[in-house]
């Protein structure tokens, strides 16, 4: 993709992230979700909601931020996931796509809050990351972000912290850390 050719909220992105701290939540510890919505042409976040699982409730609260901030956008870049896909917020499309014969009929079935609010819905290819800019985004709210919060856990485990596991038990003579952060 060529971004300077892309213009202001002429492509929208979105999708969730779990993210790389521990908080407490209801008297247990979670990693919370991140759904987000970004402008591809000028890369601003337009739109997120954390919470602590993803669904199409926190999809539409990103959303609402989204569209009260900024806009519609034109067309809008979503995950494959069954959150993004419900017919609550898809409509039929993604059902449709997947089939192949799209019929004059059968477009008339499209509905859905996607729908609703303007956007020509795109899906990005399946089990690739590169088909969506957001995916490197949160690459880059992990390193000026979540790494510096005290409660940073890591995603996998070479970038897991050597204390973090003291988060959930105590190990040798090291006491259980406290985890004052909530969702």
């Amino acid at each position: 993709r060529d971004y300077t050719r892309i213009k202001s909220m002429e492509w929208g992105v979105g999708d969730h992230h779990m993210m790389d701290l521990v908080v407490l939540h209801k008297d247990k510890l979670i990693r919370p979700w991140l759904t987000r919505f970004d402008d591809m042409g000028s890369r601003y976040i337009t739109g997120w909601w954390i919470d602590a699982i993803p669904h199409a409730l926190t999809i539409l609260r990103a959303l609402d931020m989204s569209l009260t901030n900024c806009g519609a956008f034109q067309n809008l870049l979503i995950d494959n996931g069954k959150d993004f896909t419900c017919r609550w917020l898809s409509g039929n499309e993604w059902k449709i796509r997947r089939q192949g014969n799209i019929t004059k009929e059968i477009e008339t079935l499209v509905e859905g809050v996607f729908h609703e609010c303007g956007f020509n819905l795109h899906f990005c290819n399946p089990y690739r990351g590169q088909s969506k800019p957001i995916e490197r985004a949160f690459r880059t709210d992990i390193e000026l972000f979540e790494k510096r919060i005290e409660t940073y856990v890591g995603s996998n485990t070479v970038t897991r912290p050597e204390e973090a596991k003291l988060y959930w038990s105590k190990i040798g003579k090291r006491d259980k850390k406290k985890v004052f952060l909530t969702l």
